[in-house]
Formats: structure tokens, sequence, C-alpha cells
């Protein structure tokens, strides 16, 4: 049966793909979503800066509209004077009056934070990778049982440790005024930090392990030149929870430390901005901080 030049013109026709800029109900579905999806990731984002928004206005406003009611968003005139005031401004007084002066004692304490952080940053990634590849990565008798007595240690609530662990530190080992008890912790695990880890760890292929110790590789050199680099996301998440712990951890120096002049950290200094010499009568920020700074 012939078939005519007009009838394969038709079916060639009738058979075209649809162009890619042509709006086809898929293809505007598809669009629609995205947009709703990005719509409301902004949605998000706007609500969960809104707290850093505020903080950052705040810090700009004077005393009289930080403490009007209902509180401005907006600073009427932004007070740039009190970042000066707060961190470089000489006031004869620090977190003891007539000791040390606010230009002298926060560098120090942001060096005794970053010191701090450092070890411990060191301490539980370190450790907690060598826990999380043992619960793992090797077989042994009893490895579910004893992670499951590490994961109730999360259940344990801290402050049933406190005391027993401060006399600990402080009556046997002598670590008053010291930053042991903030640093040698961190070099025996973290149970939240073993579990995510772990976790991570069990995702890697064993395919990887059998041809790691075809090649001759042992446990040691499995863990350090395979599996850690294969966990770096991890290690990456926790590193930063890690650092942000320690940069707002106010309640182990105010337990452990007295010098707080030459071993406290940032939030020591924030709490003591309350109590400074250059403060006391007033609140802060101060009515009228000089800016520009004075020559």
């Amino acid at each position: 049966m012939s078939v005519t030049v007009e009838q394969k013109q038709s079916q060639s026709t009738s058979m075209t793909p649809a162009q890619p800029n042509e709006w086809t109900r898929d293809r505007i579905n598809k669009v629609a979503w995205r947009v709703f999806l990005y719509a409301l990731l902004f949605i998000g984002a706007v609500v969960i800066s809104l707290p850093w928004t505020w903080m950052i206005l705040s810090s700009l406003k004077t005393n009289v509209e930080l403490h009007t009611v209902p509180v401005p968003f907006f600073p009427a005139e932004p007070q740039w004077g009190n970042y000066y005031t707060a961190f470089f401004l000489e006031t004869g007084g620090g977190m003891r009056a007539g000791q040390v002066s606010l230009e002298s004692f926060w560098p120090k304490l942001i060096r005794n934070t970053l010191i701090i952080a450092f070890f411990v940053e060191i301490g539980i990634l370190l450790s907690s990778a060598l826990v999380a590849f043992g619960f793992s990565r090797l077989r042994w008798r009893g490895r579910n049982l004893l992670f499951f007595l590490v994961l109730a240690t999360m259940m344990l609530p801290a402050q049933v440790t406190l005391i027993p662990q401060y006399l600990i530190f402080t009556k046997v080992f002598g670590w008053t005024n010291t930053w042991y008890p903030q640093i040698v912790p961190a070099f025996f695990g973290a149970a939240w930090a073993i579990f995510l880890l772990r976790q991570f760890m069990m995702t890697i292929p064993v395919e990887i392990d059998e041809a790691a110790r075809l090649d001759g590789c042992n446990d040691f050199q499995l863990f350090w030149r395979i599996i850690l680099p294969m966990a770096k996301p991890a290690l990456g998440a926790i590193a930063i929870f890690t650092f942000g712990y320690v940069w707002n951890d106010l309640f182990t120096p105010l337990l452990y430390i007295r010098d707080f002049e030459n071993l406290g950290n940032v939030a020591t200094g924030l709490s003591a901005m309350r109590n400074m010499g250059s403060l006391w009568g007033e609140r802060f920020p101060a009515t009228n901080s000089p800016w520009p700074p004075p020559r």
C-alpha cells in the first residue's frame, strides 16, 4: 500500500517533539513548583535572619531607644560610636576597676578563646573519629552494646555529673584557675560527635575497606588515609558546632577560672561589661558615644 508524500509529512509533523522553548504543561508545573520552593526558602531565610538583624540594629541604638516601649525596629540615628566605646575606648577601668582598660583586655580574651577552641577542636575530632571508626568499620564482640551505652550518656543531664566532676578536677587534679577543665575532657570524645561520625562512616561502602586491606593497609592506615578524608563533611559540621559552643561557653570559666583578666574568654568579658567601672551609674551604651573617635 503506497503512502503519499503529504501523509509522510503529516506523520513526521505529528511525531516532532516539542521545542525546548515551548511552554508545555509539565514545564509550567515544574517552573511553578520551583518558584514556590524558592519563595518558601526566601521566607524561611528572612525569619531565621530576624534575630541577627535585630541584634545588629539594636547595637546602633541609643539608651532611650533601647528602653522605649515598644522598641523601634530601626534606630533614628545610627550610633556607630557604640562599637568604639565597647572595644577601643580608654576608660581607666576594666574587668576590675582601675586594673585593666578596655583596650588591653579584649585582644587577650579573644586570644584565650581561640587557643581553647583550637585544642578542644583537635581533641573532639581525633577522639570521636577514632571511636566512631571502631564502632562502624571494625567487627568485634559487644560492639553494639557498648555503642548503646555511649548513646545512653546523652540522656544523662549535665547537672548530675557537675559536682563529682568539679570535685575531681579541683580536689584530685588541682586544676583550679587553669584551662584544663575546658580542654582535657574533649580528648575523651563526645557522645553526639561519635554518633554523628559513626552514622556517616557506615554509609561508606565496605568494599573500600576490602580493597585497602588487599593493598596492605592496616587498621590505622585505613582510618587515617581512607576513612578520615572521606568523612570531611561530618568532621566539618562537628568542628563548627564545637567552635560555637566554646566561643559562647560562660559557665565553665565561671566555675573553674578565678583570674578572669588573664585566663577568661570572650563570654566572661561580655558578662563583665555590665560591671565595669567606666559604666557604673549608667547603662551601656553610653548616651553620647564618641564618633568619629577622637585622635
